[in-house]
């Protein structure tokens, strides 16, 4: 099972909860303002779009995760991410009673595991995964959704960005590559210069 990280990138929007300048873009393209809510909504729907690809089609996955996120900023890194003090995940793996579970409970716990404490740094003791599973044909139809596999940009294809206010070359480059070492390789890419709100910036592959 794969697991797929999230993307960030850098405009001002407000949002419920607490709350970062940038949004975050989502596997289908959904830009949602950079909150903690969001993150968290967005980290519950990975998982639980990545078990569902992974358990196939008579089983659904539905996770909880009430805890949210605190942004912490590393400024002499130029690094920047959502963590979790505390995370507490429970996936209830839902079957229609044709097809039995293919993938031990404790194979999920521990890809979910590996996952999270990704964003749960400080020690595994503050990361609780609890994984079960039931029979119920009536809460599988209800959680029955059609995931739609990520569709990457082609190659010959480099994506675009419209600069905004308060963006900078560190913020672009943790946004479109997850880190903010690159930020020379997209700033030569598009003949360095100031940031000026409307700039359209080309966004190469990753280096």
């Amino acid at each position: 099972m794969r697991l797929l990280l999230i993307v960030f990138t850098a405009v001002a929007l407000s949002a419920c909860g607490r709350w970062t300048p940038g949004y975050i873009i989502t596997e289908d393209g959904t830009m949602l303002s950079n909150s903690d809510v969001n993150q968290r909504d967005v980290t519950v729907q990975t998982i639980r779009s990545e078990l569902d690809k992974q358990l196939g089609e008579h089983w659904r996955t539905q996770v909880d995760l009430p805890e949210l996120p605190v942004y912490e900023s590393d400024e002499r890194n130029l690094s920047v991410s959502w963590t979790w003090k505390k995370a507490t995940v429970t996936v209830t793996l839902v079957g229609d009673g044709t097809v039995p579970l293919t993938i031990s409970e404790k194979e999920i716990h521990d890809e979910i595991t590996d996952f999270m404490y990704q964003k749960v740094p400080q020690s595994k003791k503050n990361l609780t995964v609890v994984v079960s599973q039931k029979v119920d044909a009536a809460q599988f139809a209800a959680l029955k959704q059609p995931v739609k596999p990520a569709t990457p940009a082609p190659a010959s294809q480099p994506r675009t960005y419209t600069v905004q206010a308060g963006d900078t070359w560190a913020d672009l480059s943790q946004a479109f590559y997850g880190s903010a070492q690159h930020w020379r390789f997209l700033s030569d890419a598009n003949q360095g210069g100031e940031l000026t709100v409307g700039r359209a910036l080309v966004i190469p592959a990753k280096p």
